[in-house]
């Protein structure tokens, strides 16, 4: 099964995508910069990271996607954010808030190449 990794700090927010994708993924919950990090260095691999960009705090969901080159493993990624459009990485996906179940969970499919469902 594949894993997914949550990082938003709106408990709500974050509940309901875990909700979303808990029949199909293993999803593995962060509310912080800071839990994402120390999570991520527990793990041996992940096959997607989404995250909120801003995040409370000093560190950004700009700063978490940048920090992903330290790891001995590949991730991929999908932003997501009200705010804060001009700051998402280029090239990495990104779903403007708000969007509905479907966009989100079609998103996340296609970015795992699970075109089946």
């Amino acid at each position: 099964m594949k894993s997914i990794l949550i990082v938003e700090d709106e408990d709500n927010i974050r509940s309901f995508l875990k909700e979303l994708l808990r029949l199909d993924y293993e999803v593995i919950e962060a509310s912080s910069y800071e839990e994402a990090v120390e999570v991520l260095r527990s793990l041996d691999h992940l096959d997607l990271l989404i995250t909120d960009i801003d995040l409370n705090g000093e560190k950004t969901g700009v700063d978490l996607i940048q920090s992903l080159g330290k790891l001995p493993y590949k991730v991929k990624v999908l932003a997501m954010s009200g705010l804060y459009i001009d700051q998402v990485v280029k090239g990495i996906p990104f779903l403007r808030k708000p969007y509905d179940a479907e966009e989100f969970t079609k998103t996340v499919k296609s970015i795992l190449g699970d075109t089946n469902g």
